[in-house]
């Protein structure tokens, strides 16, 4: 165990609370960097005022992509799961605004691609299920030749047009 000394125990103190003092005037109206320095730092309060400064744009733009209430619902917390566990990564390249932007739109593409999947998925299915249903083979039986003639005059009857 190291022993520190007093005059470098008081400026370690000093700097401590200087900190503690700056993180208590976070407030909505701060800058955002200033707020993932303090969020990295260890204040997780300089998170909740990241969430109630960008909560509902993001639920917003996530509502506009989806068209669903639920979905956007979910999604924005996700993101701000997502975000709490990697903001130390946050370079600061862009703006956080940007950065969080780009985050909602990747979060709701992937939700719709994976919709997409499920419901194409969907559909080959039913088209299996249609097809083994409908199912017309043509065979030699007496039967089958006069299905076939039926198929035949009825696609005569049908106008090109339709």
């Amino acid at each position: 165990m190291q022993i520190i000394k007093p005059k470098y125990w008081l400026s370690c103190l000093r700097f401590v609370i200087q900190n503690l003092l700056r993180d208590s005037n976070l407030n909505i109206e701060s800058d955002d960097f200033d707020l993932i320095k303090s969020f990295n730092s260890g204040n997780r309060q300089a998170f909740n005022i990241l969430i109630m400064k960008y909560r509902e744009k993001v639920y917003s733009f996530t509502r506009k992509m989806l068209n669903n209430h639920d979905d956007a619902d979910d999604v924005t917390q996700d993101i701000f799961i997502k975000l709490y566990n990697s903001l130390k990564d946050f370079r600061g390249d862009s703006k956080f605004s940007t950065y969080l932007y780009r985050v909602s739109y990747n979060f709701s593409l992937n939700l719709l691609k994976s919709r997409s999947v499920k419901y194409s998925r969907q559909d080959d299915s039913q088209e299996i299920e249609f097809a083994v249903d409908y199912d017309i083979s043509f065979s030699d039986n007496p039967d089958s030749v006069e299905q076939t003639r039926l198929l035949e005059d009825a696609f005569r009857k049908i106008p090109e047009q339709q």
